[in-house]
C-alpha cells in the first residue's frame, strides 16, 4: 500500500524544493538587504546582462516608455568590471515620476564593495540628447546618493 502525505505536507515539501531550487542555485540571489528584496513590485522590464558595450534596446525602450507613460517599471541591469566582477543594478521608475538605482557593487573587488542607492531627476530617451553619443536608448541625468533605508 502506498501512503500519500496529506495536502498542506506535499505543498510544504514543494516549497521548500522551489526555495532549495531558487537559492541554492543561484537563480534568486539570497543575499539581498532586506530594502531590497522587499522593494515596492513593480512591471518587469527585463534582465540584461551587458558584454562589450551590448544592451538589451527592448529592454531599455520598455523602460523608457514606461517613465515617459507615468507607469511604474524594473529593469535589472548586470554588467563585468574589472578582475572577473560584477556590477548589477537595479533600475527603477515610479508611477509619480521618480526614478531610482539601487547598484550592488558587492561582487565588484575594484568598486565600493557595497549596496547604493541613487535618485536621479531626469530621464532622457536618444532621441532628446544632443551632442551626446548614446546607444543605451536613454541617460539619467542628476542623479544623487541617497542613504540606504
Amino acid at each position: 500500500m502506498i501512503s500519500v502525505a496529506p495536502e498542506p505536507v506535499r505543498r510544504a515539501a514543494a516549497l521548500a524544493v522551489a526555495a532549495v531550487t531558487l537559492f541554492g542555485c543561484g537563480v534568486m540571489p539570497s543575499d539581498l538587504p532586506q530594502w531590497v528584496a522587499d522593494r515596492q513590485p513593480l512591471t518587469a522590464c527585463g534582465e540584461e546582462v551587458v558584454e562589450r558595450g551590448d544592451t538589451d534596446v527592448e529592454a531599455r525602450q520598455c523602460l523608457l516608455d514606461a517613465f515617459r507613460a507615468g507607469e511604474g517599471a524594473e529593469l535589472i541591469t548586470t554588467q563585468s568590471s574589472g578582475l572577473d566582477g560584477q556590477v548589477t543594478r537595479y533600475l527603477r521608475v515610479h508611477e509619480n515620476g521618480t526614478i531610482e538605482i539601487f547598484t550592488d557593487a558587492t561582487q565588484d573587488p575594484t568598486g565600493s564593495g557595497t549596496w547604493e542607492r541613487e535618485t536621479c531627476g531626469q530621464m532622457l530617451g536618444a532621441d532628446e540628447v544632443r551632442d551626446v553619443w548614446v546607444e543605451e536608448v536613454f541617460v539619467m541625468l542628476d542623479c544623487n546618493s541617497q542613504p540606504i533605508p
